[in-house]
């Protein structure tokens, strides 16, 4: 939201209304998310999400106040589609080993991580995002400042789905 805002230009509404295309993409492939992760199986799927999300990110990356505004949808509803998917299947694949008197405790502590993980990544996106102020000399971020940010997730996704390329080819066979 705060690249809507500040990088591209739009309204706290429009911008909040524009985010609703991502939460979407991550509701509307549920029905099939399923199906998906039986037919093309775990490891295929986290590869290609990780790899579509790093994609889009980069679509973000070059968006700027120009870019048409379908189009910034067109990218929040996929990448919406793609972290679903990319979530799902790390979620699926947590616990298989785990004893049944365990799970809570497991579940607890994976969600617990979860969330510290999404703070760590947002706190990662605002260093980033200052030192690329900082270092163009200004105060505030400008469209630029934002590319940057956007293009370092976009490799840490697209690193992620060279890493799930040493999962077995049967990953998470026994959650389908």
């Amino acid at each position: 939201p705060l690249f809507l805002q500040v990088g591209l230009g739009y309204s706290a509404f429009a911008a909040g209304m524009m985010v609703l295309a991502h939460a979407g993409g991550d509701l509307g492939i549920k029905v099939v998310t399923t199906a998906t992760l039986r037919r093309f199986g775990f490891r295929t799927v986290l590869i290609a999400s990780a790899a579509s999300f790093g994609v889009l990110f980069l679509g973000l990356a070059f968006a700027d106040e120009r870019t048409p505004q379908w189009i910034v949808i067109a990218i929040l509803l996929l990448s919406g589609i793609v972290r679903s998917l990319q979530m799902t299947s790390i979620s699926s694949m947590q616990f298989p080993d785990v004893p049944r008197e365990k799970f809570s405790g497991a579940a607890t502590f994976a969600a617990l991580n979860q969330n510290v993980m999404r703070a760590v990544g947002i706190a990662l996106a605002a260093l980033v995002l200052n030192a690329a102020s900082a270092w163009r000399g200004r105060d505030a971020p400008s469209v630029a400042d934002f590319h940057v940010a956007l293009a370092l997730g976009a490799l840490l996704s697209l690193a992620a789905s060279v890493r799930y390329l040493s999962l077995p080819k049967d990953a998470g066979r026994h959650r389908s």
